[in-house]
């Protein structure tokens, strides 16, 4: 049944003003019961330019001692032409059809039809949970990362006055020191900076520095994409049932900029990543974000001593997700940490290998800054002997889309 106002509220709040009229239906509630009366599965509508899915459920009464219900889906469907400055709930021009067909219980759901002519249903799988890496698997990481990292070195130079690679070694001991390479403004810890503006205060110094802030910021934008065929297999997994979390070794808020960027925020029904970094924001008073929004009540924190490759991880996030592990297949790029672990915890194994291809040059680049110690070093190397014998249960050459078949055998 299509609409064209609301039958639930989707703006925050509306104003009263005399004689204009509502954006919901004044007879909503008699709606509802006629939708559920007539076993309307999807209720479509525009009006207000913003995306929001809603799946109701409503009482048909008892039957043989059981309540029984009806749901259906109410999706406002956005908009793919309306001024951003309109759209602030969104943040960008979007639609929702494809939503609310996810919204929608796995049993309405119907594929449209097959070559045959006969509509294609969710084929069955043997798995009830799907367990994501992020970096390198679903975008590549070391192309994003590198390039927007030392663009904002070059920046930092010219705003400093300083010797290159001392500032190298010096952003390195602040990675080693935080045990990660991504360690948010770790430019205001260098000793070059901390000389250069002492006495100034953290926001101070940041605004001093901004030409290099902006410069990542600049080429991350231009590098970080999702892999080909990343959303529209993610889109697919899901309308067939099977639930997706995410599962990484980067710390929370690097996680949660890039899932908001990439547009995969709403994708996971959990977040298992490494514990946020205890470092102060230099603008702790900016107002609203783009984090604004972000689902945290799916978030699991673990802590930095929780890393890959250590088995227990995932059966903890097994246990957490209500799974026995030959129900849950794990999908990753590394061989030495995702499918060592994956094996030793006894769920089925897919080998990203696609994102495991990276260019040597800028590798190198992430080696001279990276958060590894001599020991750290020595712990992959042992690692990397340890994983010579593992052999992924499948291995994606290609694509992420490889993954549907061993996912669904009759896809």
């Amino acid at each position: 049944m299509l609409l064209h106002h609301h039958v639930v509220p989707v703006i925050p709040a509306e104003l009263a003003v005399y004689e204009q009229q509502s954006s919901v239906v004044y007879d909503a509630g008699a709606l509802c019961n006629w939708l559920v009366k007539h076993r309307v599965d999807l209720v479509p509508h525009g009006h207000m330019h913003h995306t929001k899915v809603v799946r109701e459920a409503r009482s048909l009464g008892l039957a043989g001692g059981n309540t029984q219900w009806q749901e259906f889906v109410i999706a406002a469907l956005g908009s793919t032409g309306v001024g951003l400055s309109h759209n602030q709930l969104d943040h960008r021009n979007v639609y929702g059809f494809g939503r609310s067909i996810l919204a929608m219980p796995t049993g309405q759901r119907i594929r449209r039809s097959s070559t045959s002519g006969s509509p294609m249903r969710n084929e069955p799988s043997r798995f009830r949970l799907l367990i994501c890496d992020l970096d390198n698997t679903l975008y590549d990481w070391v192309a994003y990362f590198v390039p927007s990292f030392y663009a904002m070195v070059d920046a930092a130079v010219s705003v400093l006055r300083c010797d290159r690679e001392r500032l190298l070694d010096e952003f390195r001991e602040v990675h080693q020191r935080h045990h990660d390479s991504e360690h948010p403004f770790a430019l205001l810890e260098t000793r070059t900076v901390a000389e250069r503006f002492a006495g100034w205060s953290r926001r101070d110094t940041a605004r001093a520095l901004d030409p290099a802030f902006h410069a990542f910021n600049s080429a991350r934008k231009q590098h970080l994409r999702l892999h080909p065929g990343v959303p529209e297999t993610l889109d697919d997994i899901r309308w067939r049932g099977l639930r997706l979390v995410a599962h990484t070794d980067s710390q929370l808020f690097g996680v949660m900029d890039r899932l908001t960027r990439l547009g995969l925020r709403d994708i996971f029904s959990g977040i298992y990543c490494r514990e946020r970094p205890t470092s102060v924001h230099p603008y702790t008073d900016a107002g609203p974000t783009a984090f604004d929004g972000f689902p945290l009540d799916r978030v699991r924190e673990l802590s930095r001593h929780q890393l890959k490759p250590d088995p227990t991880v995932l059966g903890e996030i097994c246990s957490t997700e209500g799974v026995e592990r030959p129900e849950v297949a794990y999908v990753g790029d590394s061989v030495a940490r995702d499918m060592l672990m994956a094996k030793r915890a006894g769920v089925f194994s897919m080998w990203a290998k696609y994102g495991a291809m990276h260019d040597t040059a800028s590798y190198e680049r992430l080696v001279r800054i990276t958060h590894w110690t001599v020991a750290e070093v020595e712990t992959e190397r042992r690692l990397k002997r340890d994983a010579e014998s593992v052999r992924p249960d499948v291995v994606l050459e290609k694509s992420f889309a490889e993954a549907l078949p061993a996912l669904f055998p009759g896809h």
